[in-house]
Formats: structure tokens, sequence, C-alpha cells
């Protein structure tokens, strides 16, 4: 399978973000101007799930950066849990979790210490409004422990939203 640069994946990225944007109506996305700055730094390496998870936060970052938000990533192993903040305005923030899985280990403590990460975030930013999104690829029922722990910490839960089936990494 062929390694794709940074601005294949962009252009990859601009194919589907149109039926990317119609599958996340429930968001109020819109198809509208193109994504985040995409680096080829460390995008062209060996295709492990560190990799994969990191092409899937530039995804999910596009999505927010194409809704008009300033998206921050955190960056590495000292992110606390937050891998993007995307902001909107002076004083909203979004702190985002992005688990790329191909296995089923996500369980409801992964939930619980996103959760406090945002905590922590917001104690160290009074001054904005801070809320999360957890978005993972692994799929879970809406009925499932998973939603309704994240939604009863006010966390919105994306859940089976994988990357678009032609990309390669």
């Amino acid at each position: 399978m062929p390694k794709l640069n940074a601005t294949q994946i962009q252009q990859k990225y601009k194919e589907h973000l149109h039926a990317t944007l119609l599958d996340f109506s429930c968001m109020g996305l819109k198809d509208v101007q193109i994504p985040i700055n995409w680096s080829d730094n460390g995008i062209n390496r060996n295709s492990s799930n560190n990799d994969k998870g990191e092409i899937y936060e530039l995804y999910i970052g596009s999505l927010y950066k194409s809704e008009g938000y300033d998206v921050i990533p955190t960056g590495g192993s000292n992110d606390m849990g937050i891998d993007l903040l995307c902001r909107q305005g002076n004083n909203y923030v979004i702190c985002i979790q992005c688990k790329y899985r191909t296995d089923k280990g996500l369980g409801v403590k992964d939930i619980f210490e996103f959760y406090g990460a945002c905590k922590y975030y917001a104690s160290q930013h009074l001054n904005e409004t801070v809320s999360g999104a957890f978005w993972t690829t692994q799929r879970f029922n809406k009925g499932t422990k998973m939603f309704r722990v994240a939604e009863s910490l006010g966390i919105k839960f994306f859940s089976g939203v994988l990357l678009p089936k032609d990309f390669q990494c």
C-alpha cells in the first residue's frame, strides 16, 4: 500500500469533505472552505497505529477548522488526554480527544480520564468556557454505558467515526 504525504492526504480530505460533512450533520457542519494547516512532519512514515492516530487527529481537526474554529494540536505524550483545542472567539474552547483504535480497547475509564483532563484545563483557564468532545473509530451503540457516562458528564461522544475508505496511511 503506498504511503501518502501531507499534500496527498489533504487532497484526499478535499475529495471526501462533502460526503463527510453530510455524515456529521448532527454537528451542524456544512460545506465550507478547507481545513487545517497540514505538515509533512511525521505523516509519511511507517503506518503504525500511532501514525494513523496522528492522521485521525488531523482529520477530526479539519472538521472543526471547516466550521471556523481555530484548531491547536496539543501534541505528544504530554497532552494530558487532550489532543486538540478548538477555539471559537476569545473565550470558547472545545477540548478534543481522538482515539484511533483497531481493537476493542476503549472503556468508560477513558471517558473519565478525558473528563478529568477537561476539568483540569478549565481550572487553568477560568476566563474560558470549556467543553469536551471524544471521537473514536471504535463503534458503540447509543444506549451503551460509554454514551451514558459521556452524556452525564457533558461530553459529546462520537463513535465509529472512520477515516474515509481510500485514505491509505
